[in-house]
């Protein structure tokens, strides 16, 4: 099922310009994913194309994480209703994401919170222009840590790849 941005801003805390993520396909729920961001010159986050190495106009490799960790967070917390799916659409109902009342999703009311990055590695750039895809694949649990094996792809070539932990917790219980 794919979310767009507005969907995933009922989901997840983050907002523009730190949403670093224009959409998710969430292929299982809870366990694997994939994001995509579009990578325009348009002003968001400062502009980091003129910021950070201007002359290759780059992402940077924290912010594909950050990107990448969004994706995740958004996997473990989305809404698995499929009844707010018609058939044949590939597209969510933003009106069946939030509880009315809580403005919080249906689904288990969880927030995976990053608690460890590992052992991420980089071979090639995504640049302005390119369409970043987050492919995240939930590998281990353990109680309440959630382990997300992530590989960054440009064009279908892998641009880069890691590891990505989160303490998954109960809406509910953190107030």
């Amino acid at each position: 099922m794919r979310f767009t941005a507005e969907d995933i801003v009922k989901v997840i805390p983050h907002r523009p310009p730190f949403l670093l993520i224009d959409s998710v396909e969430v292929v299982e729920f809870g366990k694997c994913g994939v994001g995509e961001k579009e990578l325009i010159g348009d002003g968001a986050f400062g502009d980091f194309f003129d910021t950070y190495l201007p002359e290759k106009r780059v992402m940077p490799g924290p912010m594909i994480i950050e990107a990448a960790a969004q994706t995740a967070a958004f996997v473990v917390a989305a809404p698995t209703a499929n009844s707010s799916h018609k058939d044949g659409d590939s597209t969510s109902d933003p009106s069946t994401i939030s509880n009315s009342s809580t403005g919080q999703n249906d689904s288990a009311n969880s927030m995976g919170y990053l608690v460890k990055i590992g052992s991420f590695s980089f071979d090639k750039y995504a640049k302005e222009g390119d369409v970043l895809s987050l492919h995240v694949t939930l590998d281990t649990v353990f109680g309440a840590l959630h382990k997300f094996d992530v590989k960054a792809k440009v064009s279908d070539v892998e641009i880069a790849r890691g590891s990505l932990t989160f303490s998954v917790v109960s809406m509910m219980a953190s107030g």
